[in-house]
Order: structure tokens, then C-alpha cells, then sequence
């Protein structure tokens, strides 16, 4: 909701309610009970068909089933580009209304660079061992 309360109000706020939301999808989705439950997909390919598109031929579902119960749901990491809070130091700011920006609320790398917030991203893809920030 764009209209909660406080800090919850924030774009920042229901951006991180949306990934638990979509995080709880996928592991109901990927989870045994459903891709063992042909019905479950069968509903499940209806409600998502006019949202997503794949070329993956239909004989390939079953390979695609095994690979899904392989996954390892508990990896994901996720990562906020957000100005931060009291517990650590956010890759953006808000400077003030400056002509710069025709007077417009926007976000800025803190360092002035894209480059940092590239690296920080693509150290949180690739380094397995630094978690989420």
C-alpha cells in the first residue's frame, strides 16, 4: 500500500514488503506440495499464463520439476539501494531540490559514481560469503 502510516508509508517500506511477498510466492510455488500436486500446476499455469511467457518446450517440464526441487530456496540474498538507516550506510541520497534536477526528488549515488553501487551489486551477486547487506 502507497498509503500506510509513518515509515511505512515510504516507497523503501513497500518495496521490502513486495520482496517478501514475492519470496513467499516462490517458496510456495517451489515448495514439495505444490510440484508434486499436478492440479496445483495445471491452476497455477492458468493464473500465471497471461503474465508469463516461456519457450520451454512442454516435455521439458518434467526435467524442469526436478531442477526446481533441487533448488535451494534458503540462498537468495537481496540487497536495498535506498539511503540506508540507523544500522548501516545506504548506497543513495536525496539531495535538495536543486535546479540541477528541475527541482525534482530524486535518488544519487552517495559517492557521486554509479560505479560504486555496479561493484557493491556485483559483489553481492558473485561473493557467496558476504550474505545480504
Amino acid at each position: 500500500s502507497r498509503h500506510a502510516e509513518g515509515e511505512e508509508g515510504t516507497d523503501y517500506a513497500r518495496s521490502k514488503r513486495q520482496q517478501k511477498v514475492l519470496l513467499a510466492v516462490k517458496k510456495k510455488v517451489l515448495s514439495m506440495e505444490t510440484l508434486l500436486d499436478l492440479g496445483k500446476i495445471k491452476e497455477l499455469t492458468e493464473a500465471f499464463g497471461d503474465s508469463v511467457e516461456s519457450d520451454i518446450d512442454v516435455s521439458l517440464l518434467p526435467a524442469v520439476k526436478t531442477i526446481a526441487l533441487k533448488a535451494q530456496t534458503d540462498t537468495i540474498r537481496t540487497m536495498p539501494l535506498d539511503e540506508g538507516d540507523e544500522t548501516r550506510e545506504g548506497l543513495l541520497f536525496n539531495p535538495p531540490l536543486l535546479d540541477i534536477y528541475n527541482y525534482k526528488w530524486v535518488l544519487v549515488p552517495r559517492s557521486g559514481d554509479w560505479k560504486e553501487i555496479q561493484a557493491e551489486v556485483e559483489r553481492s551477486l558473485y561473493d557467496f560469503s558476504a550474505g545480504t547487506r
